[in-house]
């Protein structure tokens, strides 16, 4: 069963800096080596404190009901690959934690996905989310993909060691 998912933010940094363009990397499966491959960077919106709102029943993604161009108009979007069977995503692991400094919240979120009865994707994704407005760079995002619950975890439990030390309250 395909589900779209409806998240809030609390700002979406679209423009780039003279320094520095706003882009991503953008991965994709290739079907002939049957591994993921860089096919380069492209324009994606910065999306500051997600929170998930709610599954949207009404929306497809194969009619357009989820897209990004509600952020960004005049994105190109990549191609797009059809799997024969939908593409179930459940979240196994959610994780916050803050930290009060100098008048300041700062924010850490762990994110641990499992993405199953998808031959295109690895199976677990993790996200590691770091904000604190008053450094250079607010946002800092980290993600790293797994094919084993075990590697997943690993990743998981380091992202935390080095991200939470003294200080830090787990929150939720």
């Amino acid at each position: 069963m395909e589900q779209v998912a409806e998240f809030e933010a609390t700002d979406v940094v679209t423009a780039s800096r003279a320094d520095r363009d706003n882009t991503t990397p953008l991965l994709a499966w290739d079907a002939v080596t049957a591994a993921w491959r860089f096919a380069g960077m492209t324009p994606f919106p910065r999306v500051v404190l997600p929170i998930f709102s709610r599954l949207r029943t009404d929306k497809e993604i194969a009619t357009g009901g989820a897209r990004i161009a509600r952020l960004l108009p005049n994105l190109s979007e990549p191609p797009r690959t059809t799997t024969a069977s939908a593409r179930q995503t459940t979240i196994l692991r959610r994780e916050c934690w803050t930290k009060e400094q100098k008048g300041e919240t700062m924010v850490r979120k762990l994110v641990v996905l499992e993405i199953m009865d998808d031959p295109d994707s690895l199976l677990y994704a993790i996200s590691w989310t770091d904000f604190s407005a008053k450094r250079k760079d607010p946002l800092k995002v980290d993600t790293a993909f797994a094919t084993t619950g075990a590697r997943a975890h690993a990743l998981a439990e380091h992202f935390i060691s080095e991200g939470i030390a003294k200080g830090w309250n787990k929150v939720g």
